[in-house]
């Protein structure tokens, strides 16, 4: 795709970006901060591993994406067929959070913090979202079928009250779910989420169709590519791994399911309902329909010095944050 479809592109796929974003944050439009910071890990911790770690506690550091030993996993039926669960710790820890990954990805992107976390006594649970990681895909990922999957995953474990933290376009799925689920999520944490893309003129959404549908892997790549600037090599290769093993059909329609619905809708839902939401951003996400743009009231940070996947560059800094934002919603199971 060339011309304007290529720069809309570039400002819609994972919550916008690109060169407009960029301007926009030159200009000095920055978010405001909560108290504290995220700051890069300095960690270095090598390897793309993705076979179940089965060595020592020493083995954790050489195998960064790999879930605890211990993790239950299991397949669970919701409406887009069976998809792929996840947990870590005792049932009864307390609190008790449900991750969701963006766009191309899976379970594992959550993998460096179920390590700390589940050690301080969080449990810790994690979905695929359909045609992602290995759940299934009925050929249906609108944002219905989406926090279909995260209801689906939420009764499977009998979560009664979960803090839920979402990535990028899982934001959008987060919010669907927590608007109409208020009083079963404590606390909703928003990892870069996408923002309101729902005003695209009809004729860029054809031109990104046309894009994704002939080549979608190589179109979100180069993208991605961008967006996993500041970050280790081994967090960009397992990344672009894990988008190249979802299906090029998934990733289009998924990708058009956080344009069809604006995630507006649930996080005004949640919050009239008493609901407690927090997000944080990188630089690249802050243009004029980013989620705490247009709801300037939504407490915000700025993480800086990570790549979109801020959870797999600074896994110890987004810990600390979900272990402040968990105390002050007063999470319980």
């Amino acid at each position: 795709m060339a011309g304007a479809g290529s720069k809309l592109f570039k400002l819609l796929v994972c919550a916008g970006a690109g060169y407009a974003a960029a301007r926009w944050f030159s200009r000095g439009h920055r978010p405001k901060q909560l108290t504290g910071r995220i700051a890069r890990s300095s960690e270095k911790a090598p390897g793309n591993v993705t076979k179940r770690r089965r060595g020592a506690a020493g083995d954790r550091m050489r195998s960064p994406f790999e879930l605890p030993p211990g993790t239950a996993v299991a397949w669970h039926p919701a409406p887009t067929g069976p998809i792929r669960v996840v947990a870590s710790g005792d049932e009864r820890d307390e609190p008790v959070v449900l991750f969701v990954h963006g766009l191309g990805g899976c379970a594992e992107h959550w993998a460096p913090l179920f390590h700390r976390l589940v050690r301080e006594g969080v449990r810790c649970a994690a979905v695929d979202l359909p045609g992602h990681g290995q759940s299934e895909w009925g050929d249906d990922a609108s944002l219905d079928s989406l926090s279909g999957a995260v209801a689906a995953a939420a009764d499977a474990l009998d979560l009664r009250s979960f803090v839920l933290v979402a990535h990028s376009l899982g934001a959008s799925a987060a919010l669907d779910y927590a608007g109409k689920h208020p009083r079963r999520v404590a606390g909703l944490l928003l990892l870069d989420p996408n923002g309101d893309l729902t005003h695209i003129p009809k004729s860029d959404r054809e031109s990104l169709d046309r894009a994704l549908q002939d080549d979608a892997h190589a179109e979100l790549e180069g993208h991605f590519r961008q967006f996993l600037g500041p970050s280790r090599d081994e967090v960009a290769q397992r990344v672009l791994a894990d988008l190249r093993r979802t299906p090029q059909a998934v990733l289009r329609h998924t990708y058009f399911a956080g344009l069809d619905d604006s995630p507006l809708a649930g996080l005004d839902r949640y919050r009239r309902a008493g609901g407690r939401v927090a997000s944080v951003v990188t630089p690249w996400n802050d243009l004029p329909y980013s989620l705490h743009r247009l709801r300037p009231e939504l407490p915000t940070r700025l993480a800086e010095g990570t790549g979109h996947w801020l959870m797999l560059d600074d896994p110890e800094g987004v810990a600390e944050m979900l272990t402040e934002f968990t105390a002050q919603v007063g999470a319980v199971n």
